[in-house]
């Protein structure tokens, strides 16, 4: 970024953020193609915001109206939806922050939304916000992006699960994947039954245990319960020793603006917490009383973790 945001007006920041998200809302008539050019031109003070705005929005990605009740796409840009995230969002006049990055696969899930899938033998799924799967019939899927929980039900063969090149089997049982690790690896929780890496039979997964994996690699054990883990089903994160930028991958796919760490240093501290995901700037909050960080709004679109 070309000019430092810590060193900006955070008002004429604000203005510059508004300004791209009514260029780009696809509205009739919202801005002109040149309305932040001429409004940078104003002084060097504009020029620095609207540099820093447009970094910004490139990190980000873009920002369009989000559907009302009736599929109506709101009109009203409010600061305070756009921070806070609350009800008002999902309503007339929200507006959220998507990744350029479509989720892939025939069932997807939104931010903050997440979808129950009944499978013909009695089982079931549920995938979490911002997660995508493909379904094999009763007995198999693959996970193409996210985070879901299965329920397996007893069948006359094996529960056949694919996700990020790895492939699994299980006879029956809950267990939770999720391959938004960093690192292209999937962490999985086993409820009560075991299960198996295909390429790796004669290492069993132990029910009741938390197991980070990746293609030929043999599977290491982490801390934590399979238990914790089903937590997000509940809007919960249980977080045991895990690295804040994990806690903050998580908490974007809840939060309907972006939430962005400045220093990447601190992607690195360890966090052990109970945090709510339906409350992510709650939990961002809670989060500054025992890491040394702050949070800071830009532009009452995106939120950026600091050093305190």
């Amino acid at each position: 970024m070309t000019a430092r945001t810590q060193d900006l007006d955070e008002g004429l920041l604000d203005e510059a953020l508004i300004l791209l998200v009514r260029l780009h809302s696809g509205e009739p008539g919202a801005t002109g193609p040149n309305a932040l050019d001429d409004w940078a031109a104003r002084s060097p003070r504009h020029a620095s915001a609207a540099t820093a705005a447009r970094a910004l929005w490139s990190d980000t990605g873009t920002l369009r109206p989000m559907p009302g009740p009736e599929g109506a796409a709101g009109h009203r840009l409010s600061r305070r939806v756009l921070m806070l995230g609350g009800p008002g969002l999902l309503g007339a006049g929200g507006w959220a922050v998507h990744a350029r990055r479509r989720v892939p696969g025939a069932i997807t899930t939104g931010t903050a939304q997440t979808r129950d899938i009944a499978l013909a033998d009695g089982g079931r799924i549920t995938l979490a916000p911002r997660s995508g799967i493909d379904l094999s019939g009763a007995r198999g899927a693959n996970l193409r992006a996210g985070q879901a929980w299965f329920d397996i039900r007893p069948g006359g063969r094996p529960f056949r699960l694919a996700a990020g090149g790895l492939g699994l089997d299980l006879d029956h049982g809950a267990l939770d994947l999720d391959l938004r690790a960093g690192d292209g690896s999937a962490i999985l929780a086993l409820g009560d039954s075991p299960a198996r890496l295909r390429d790796q039979p004669d290492r069993p997964l132990v029910p009741g245990h938390v197991y980070r994996l990746a293609p030929d690699r043999a599977p290491r054990l982490l801390p934590g319960r399979a238990e914790d883990a089903f937590a997000w089903r509940q809007g919960r994160l249980v977080a045991e020793d895990i690295p804040l930028g994990d806690i903050i991958a998580r908490l974007n796919d809840w939060h309907p603006g972006w939430i962005r760490i400045a220093d990447r240093g601190l992607a690195d501290l360890r966090v052990t917490a109970v945090l709510d995901l339906r409350r992510p700037e709650a939990a961002l909050r809670s989060l500054q009383h025992g890491l040394p960080i702050r949070m800071r709004s830009l532009g009452g679109v995106i939120l950026s973790l600091e050093r305190a």
